[in-house]
Parts: C-alpha cells; structure tokens; sequence
C-alpha cells in the first residue's frame, strides 16, 4: 500500500526481496535501493499533500534516529508545502479577477513593463493599444 493512501508509516526493508517492488528489481540496483520508507504528509486538516520517503543502499529497518528524524521532518515539510500552496493563491488572487479568472490590472501593467524593458534592451518599438 502506498504511504499517500495508508494511514500509518510504509517500511520495506528489503525491496528487491519485496511483492510490491517485483518487476522494479533492476532499477532497484541500477539506484543501489534496498531500503525504503515512507510516510504521508497531511495538512493541519488532515488531506495527504505529499510523501516523506527515506531510501537506503543497504536492507535494513528504521532505527530510532531514522524515527526521530521523520517525526521532525513530517511537521515541517507539511508546513512548507502548505506555505508553498498559500503562496502561490495568493499570488494568483493579486493577479487575476476572483469571480471570472480574467487577468487584473496588475498583471496587465506587469506585462507591460515587461514588454517595454525587452524592447529597450533590444532597441526596438513598442506600441499599445487600450481598448
């Protein structure tokens, strides 16, 4: 079962020896994996926003600084995939009408500006046409 669907860490210590990783044994060597776990990452409600997953050459199982490790890491990689997401909203709010999607004004001067520095860089003309 994949970490992103189980509700509880996934550890495999031998995934060459593994069902779930059969047919995979030879890119499993070529990456010298033999080890994986991982876990999901939920966001303060809940919903899985992505995976923390260790990966080691040798077969073993998590020890307790491995443990540790990912019991710190999952708090934190949830905390930056939710910034990452809160972010890039909030971007797309300051830049495009909420209510049709259309690009606002300050996209459009944005752009502008942009056009007008590449055609001073280049030394070229520019013309605008507000309808």
């Amino acid at each position: 079962m994949a970490a992103a669907t189980a509700n509880e860490p996934v550890v495999i210590g031998d995934v060459v020896n593994h069902p779930a990783w059969r047919g995979q044994t030879q890119a499993l060597n070529a990456l010298g994996l033999r080890a994986a776990w991982s876990q999901a990452i939920k966001s303060a409600d809940s919903r899985v926003i992505g995976v923390l997953a260790l990966y080691f050459p040798t077969p073993r199982l998590p020890d307790p600084y491995h443990l540790r490790l990912a019991e710190v890491a999952l708090p934190l990689c949830a905390l930056a995939l939710e910034r990452e997401t809160s972010r890039t909203v909030l971007q797309r709010l300051s830049l495009y009408d909420p209510l049709t999607g259309l690009p606002n004004r300050s996209l459009l001067y944005s752009q502008l500006e942009q056009a007008i520095d590449d055609m001073t860089l280049r030394g070229g003309q520019l013309a605008v046409m507000v309808i």
